[in-house]
């Protein structure tokens, strides 16, 4: 559903007007309203073909984007998660026999699952209600224009909406780490809604039921279904097949046969677990740890013995396949802070942190 205010000075009755905009909800772009610009960049909109510049706006505190050349592309991606509605705002100047189109590319894979073609406008608010699927994982936003005449646009803006009215866009079918419940009556795991087609309980997340490679053991030959971590910050860690005793300290796992130590506890590989009572095999105190850090022995560990860092072993080495760097919010593998989902950590909250917390599948000398 568009709507159309016939000049930029409505911008904000239209907020306040908006039929079906009962409650005020959250921004879904970390750059919205004025703030499109970091100095000469744009703060959060990637350029993904042409260019873009500076432009001036009916408003003289506001910067806009003009899209320069025939062929230009601005995206910008969210994790948002099966928010019911979406509200799309944004003030444009659109020359005749210039095509500029919104497009929502939900779980960022590549296939336009929204599209809608901006009119001609002169410094017009447009609006744009779209009413989601029961599930998505993450929103790619994009804004495509083709043609050599002028567009800037400017106070883009997209909102979370409880309610809404028109047809739901089809339901997308999740990659591995989207979430798969189905709500309603019949609610459970629905394979369904995985291009895999196995739904699943992560373990390692509490509560996470997501797209993945296997559901068990027995799906796996020789191996074990475990966790694969490394998954993009909108996703979940899902269960995949690895070999049997391939995680070290601190990694999430499913169940004992992933970790090194032949222990999981909590989600994590671990050397004991306070919680159900597995006590450490050199009779020392099992040591709570605090997430991500996983429960521990005490040190002075001998050669070829698992360990997280230096102070584990007798020999003050513990070595491995370099830093071991997981998310604060849920302990999946990260490099930095934007491959993380966010945790509060962050002003915007657009991501989490990513930590160092010892050595990847760590062995003392």
């Amino acid at each position: 559903m568009v709507k159309r205010a016939g000049s930029g000075l409505l911008l904000v009755a239209l907020y306040l007007t908006q039929a079906g905009n009962d409650s005020c909800s959250g921004d879904l772009l970390s750059d919205s309203g004025f703030d499109l610009w970091c100095g000469d960049e744009l703060c959060s909109w990637r350029v993904e073909k042409g260019d873009v510049r500076q432009a001036p706006t009916w408003h003289k505190g506001d910067l806009g984007v003009e899209m320069v050349g025939d062929e230009v592309v601005i995206s910008q991606l969210t994790d948002d998660a099966d928010t019911p509605c979406v509200l799309f705002d944004l003030v444009a100047d659109i020359e005749p026999g210039v095509s500029v189109d919104l497009e929502m590319d939900l779980y960022d894979d590549g296939e336009v699952d929204f599209t809608e073609r901006l009119p001609i406008a002169s410094w017009d608010s447009l609006s744009y209600e779209v009413r989601m699927p029961e599930r998505f994982d993450g929103i790619r936003f994009r804004l495509r224009k083709s043609g050599s005449g002028k567009a800037v646009l400017a106070q883009i803006r997209a909102r979370r909406e409880d309610t809404c009215g028109g047809d739901r866009l089809a339901q997308p079918i999740g990659p591995l780490g989207a979430g798969c419940w189905s709500t309603g009556e019949q609610a459970s795991p629905n394979g369904e809604l995985c291009d895999s087609g196995i739904c699943a309980p992560t373990v390692a997340i509490p509560w996470a039921v997501v797209c993945s490679e296997c559901a068990e053991d027995a799906d796996c030959g020789d191996g074990v279904c475990g966790i694969e971590t490394r998954v993009r910050s909108f996703l979940t860690p899902y269960r995949t097949c690895v070999a049997a005793a391939s995680r070290g300290l601190g990694e999430l796992c499913a169940g004992d046969g992933e970790c090194q130590t032949g222990v999981c506890c909590g989600g994590r590989c671990a050397d004991c677990c306070a919680a159900d009572e597995r006590a450490c095999a050199d009779g020392s105190t099992c040591a709570t740890g605090d997430a991500p850090i996983p429960d521990r022995c005490g040190g002075d560990r001998e050669g070829g013995q698992a360990c997280l860092d230096d102070a584990d072993c007798a020999s003050a080495s513990c070595r491995g396949e370099g830093p071991l760097k997981v998310c604060q919010a849920d302990g999946r593998l990260c490099d930095e802070d934007p491959d993380c989902p966010p945790d509060g950590t962050h002003d915007e909250g657009e991501f989490g942190t990513c930590g160092d917390i010892g050595v990847t599948r760590g062995i003392c000398d």
